[in-house]
């Protein structure tokens, strides 16, 4: 049986013969969240998969609060999709939008489909 640990894993990034990334090398609107690793370093980070949008979420250390449990489907989820699920009520695994596709694409070939989340 999955937990909520089955959507886990982690993001090396080894620049221990480079010459790393510099804060000033980071776009302004990716500072803060881009983790910056300097010369010589080596960095292991935790991420999270969303089960809503397959994002793989870098986990931010000192973040106090909770990750974002969906109750429908029992897996974590991003920020962005707590949003969503919060507005509107529904579980949308992305598993199951590309289910909804090949379903479709299978039945009625000819046909467009708009997904709506």
């Amino acid at each position: 049986m999955k937990n909520l640990n089955s959507h886990t894993g982690y993001l090396q990034i080894d620049h221990s013969n480079s010459p790393g990334i510099r804060a000033e090398d980071i776009p302004v609107r990716l500072r803060g969240i881009t983790p910056i690793v300097g010369e010589g370093k080596v960095a292991e980070f935790d991420t999270k998969n969303c089960t809503h949008c397959e994002r793989n979420i870098i986990l931010n250390p000192v973040r106090v609060r909770d990750r974002e449990v969906c109750p429908h489907c029992h897996h974590y989820i991003c920020d962005e999709c707590a949003k969503i699920y919060k507005a509107t009520g529904q579980c949308t695994p992305f598993k199951k939008i590309v289910d909804k596709i090949f379903d479709h694409n299978s039945k009625n070939p000819d046909e467009p489909l708009i997904i709506i989340p």
